[in-house]
């Protein structure tokens, strides 16, 4: 909102619709949530070596998502219990 350009396209808001609808909403908020610590991570590094600022997001998205399946228990526990 602060700068008046889009951060998500479209792709990227109906792969979260998707995710959501295979791991529920606790799923789609978790992947959302590791998708977006990774991408910033990647992202960092890649403009720092690179100086190119836009990456797509859809493959941080699939990165948390995989990261929800594989690790649902423990992610779980870590988020809502703590």
């Amino acid at each position: 909102m602060i700068t008046g350009k889009d951060g998500m396209g479209q792709g990227d808001i109906e792969l979260l619709g998707l995710i959501g609808s295979f791991t529920g909403i606790a799923g789609a908020w978790i992947s959302l949530f590791l998708g977006s610590v990774a991408g910033t991570i990647a992202g960092t590094i890649h403009m720092l070596a690179t100086g190119e600022r836009k990456i797509p997001f859809g493959p941080f998205l699939a990165l948390g998502a995989m990261s929800y399946v594989l690790l649902k228990e423990q992610l779980i526990h870590f988020f809502f219990i703590f």
